[in-house]
Order: C-alpha cells, then structure tokens, then sequence
C-alpha cells in the first residue's frame, strides 16, 4: 500500500487499499476481469488472477542460497478462488515442478526484462519443449481448477506433495527432478 504525507492530497494506507479495492469493484461491475501484477491477501475478495506470484527463490540466480525449503501457503487458502501462473523455466532445477505442486497455470515464455523479475537468460528449451511442458501443467490444472488445496506436506527436503478437495495429489522430487500425480 502507497501513503501520502503531502498536505495536498493526503492518503493512509487502509485508504489507498480501499480505493483500489473500489477500482477492482468498479471493474467487476462493468463485466471486467480485475487483476494485478502480484497476488496479495487485502484483495482476494475482487482480484480473479495475478500476473505473477514466483517463490523468493524464483527471483535470483539459481545459484544463490536459498532460504528454506518454499510450500504452497498462498495456494493452501487461495487456490479454488484464484488462477496463478508459474514460471517453467529448467536449469538445474525445474521450475514446473513448482507449477505442479500450486495447482497453477503456466508460463510458456517469460522473458520481459532479462536479469530482472528472475529473468536470467534462456534455459534452452525449444519452444515446442515449452508448449509441451505447458500442457503438462494445463492438463493437471483441468482436474483441479475448482478444488481447494486441502493438505501439503514436506515429506524430505526434495519431495513435496498436494491434495485438492477431489482427492487428486501431486508429488514432486526436485533433486530427481520428477513429479508423480495421483
């Protein structure tokens, strides 16, 4: 949220997010699709998606330390409300693994700004190899789309999994780099 000191136009916090909530309201109105460039809790009540909700991770060079290990907590209470895509890029870990396990849509290409928003360069894959690992992602999204993320657990610190409400569950390995549905 933005605050303003200047006498002219004043502005708290708690304003600014009830005036852009009442924009989002405004659209909704009017038949549009309100979203915004990152996901945040204050306006899940109008917002339908984001552009972007990456993993801290996600936002520097592969190579730097990470801290701890990334779980799906926004999609544990937000996944049957809202549609979040996920970068797919593959170096040495592969980030569709992470699309997977949120119940997330794709990204085929991301590559607005390079070494900016997690651009760091190409990884190579042809962009047959990105549609291909986009369906992937978008044929796990069809049976899940409407389902609540009811349970994630850290089963060691590569594997991961997530159970929607139709009792579909994904595991994932990103030392083996694999995923599993069920």
């Amino acid at each position: 949220m933005d605050e303003c000191f200047n006498p002219e136009h004043l502005m708290t916090r708690k304003e600014c997010m009830e005036y852009r909530r009442a924009c989002f309201q405004y659209m909704i109105n009017r038949g549009i699709i309100p979203s915004s460039e990152e996901c945040s809790d204050w306006a899940m009540r109008e917002l339908v998606f984001s552009h972007y909700g990456p993993y801290e991770f996600m936002m520097k060079d592969e190579n730097e330390k990470r801290m701890g290990i990334p779980v799906p907590l926004f999609n544990l209470v937000y996944h049957d409300c809202f549609i979040l895509p996920w970068p797919m890029d593959q170096k040495n870990e592969d980030y569709m693994l992470y699309a997977l396990l949120n119940g997330g849509i794709p990204y085929v290409v991301r590559n607005a700004y390079d070494n900016v928003d997690g651009n760091f360069g190409s990884d190579g894959l042809s962009i047959e190899d990105r549609i291909t690992r986009a369906n992937i992602v978008l044929d796990f999204y069809q049976k899940i789309k409407n389902e609540e993320m009811v349970e994630h657990k850290i089963i060691n610190d590569h594997v991961q999994q997530t159970t929607f409400s139709n009792n579909v569950t994904v595991e994932i390995n990103t030392k083996e780099n694999t995923y599993r549905i069920v």
